[in-house]
C-alpha cells in the first residue's frame, strides 16, 4: 500500500501544486499547528522505505527494526566527475543511525536526542511526516519557513545484489542454515560490497564482485554504514561459517 509522506525540509524555492493531481513530489506550505503525533496500529507501521526528490536530487530513507533496536539510513546520489569536471558515473552516499529507541512517535538516540518523529497532518490517516529538528540527516531536514517535501512510502526495501533481503530484515539462524559455506560467504560480503568496500586485489571476492555491474569499490572501511539489521545478519552468518568450517 502506498502512503504519502511529508518531510520537513529546508527549501527556499516554492512550487505550485494542482490540488486535483496525485502528489508524489513537490513543495508546499503547511501549517505547523496542524501536525499531531501519528498513533501507530503497531510499531512496524513505520518500517520501510521513503523516497523523496527527483532526478539528481532524489534520495531515500529507510527505517528498520532488529529485535528491540531501531535504525535509520539515508541514501543519496551525486555525480562522480573526473579531473576535467566531466560526469563519469554516480556515487552513492549513506548515513546510518543505529541503536535508536522508539518512544511514542519518535526515534531517540542514546543521548536522548529525537532523530526522527512521525506525525499526521490535519488528522489525516494518509499523510505522514518525518521531521528532523536536530538537522542531522544530510544537513537539510528541518523545519524552516514551513516548507516541506512530499515523498512516497513503500513497505518493501529494495537493495542491490542477489541477497539484498539481508539488508531489509533480520533472518533467523534456521533460515540461513540452508545455504552452503560459499553462499554464506557471498551473502556476507555482498553487504559490504553494496557500500563500495574495496576487496583485496586479486582475491576471490574482488574477482566475484567486479563482475557485478552495480559494484564500485570506493572505500577500505564501510563499517559506519552498516545498519542494525545488517550487523545482526552478519553475526549469524559468521557463526554458521565457523560451524561449517569446524565440521570439515
Amino acid at each position: 500500500m502506498r502512503k504519502y509522506v511529508v518531510l520537513f525540509l529546508f527549501l527556499i524555492v516554492t512550487t505550485t501544486i494542482n490540488a486535483q493531481e496525485t502528489i508524489l513530489y513537490g513543495i508546499d506550505d503547511l501549517e505547523k499547528n496542524k501536525f499531531s503525533p501519528w498513533e501507530f496500529n503497531g510499531p512496524t507501521d513505520i518500517v520501510g522505505s521513503y523516497g523523496f526528490g527527483w532526478s539528481e536530487w532524489e534520495w531515500g530513507l529507510i527505517v528498520l527494526k532488529a529485535g528491540e533496536n531501531w535504525c535509520i539510513q539515508t541514501e543519496a546520489s551525486s555525480w562522480d566527475v573526473n579531473e576535467l569536471g566531466e560526469a563519469i558515473g554516480i556515487l552513492t552516499d549513506f548515513k546510518t543511525y543505529n541503536e535508536l529507541t522508539l518512544k511514542g512517535n519518535e526515534l531517540i538516540d542514546e543521548m536522548g536526542n529525537s532523530i526522527v518523529s512521525f506525525n499526521v497532518y490535519d488528522n489525516s490517516s494518509k499523510i505522514y511526516n518525518l521531521t528532523d529538528e536536530e538537522d542531522l540527516l544530510y544537513g537539510a531536514i528541518h523545519v524552516r519557513h514551513n516548507k516541506v517535501e512530499f515523498g512516497t512510502y513503500h513497505e518493501y526495501v529494495n537493495k542491490l545484489g542477489n541477497y539484498g533481503m539481508l539488508s531489509t530484515r533480520v533472518f533467523d539462524r534456521s533460515e540461513l542454515a540452508a545455504f552452503s559455506a560459499y553462499e554464506l560467504k557471498i551473502m556476507r560480503n555482498e553487504i559490504f560490497a553494496r557500500y563500495g568496500y574495496i576487496f583485496r586485489e586479486g582475491g576471490e571476492m574482488a574477482e566475484y564482485f567486479k563482475m557485478k555491474r552495480w559494484y564500485k569499490g570506493t572505500s577500505n572501511n564501510v563499517d559506519k554504514n552498516l545498519t542494525c539489521v545488517e550487523m545482526e545478519n552478519i553475526k549469524t552468518i559468521l557463526a554458521l561459517e565457523k560451524e561449517l568450517k569446524n565440521r570439515n
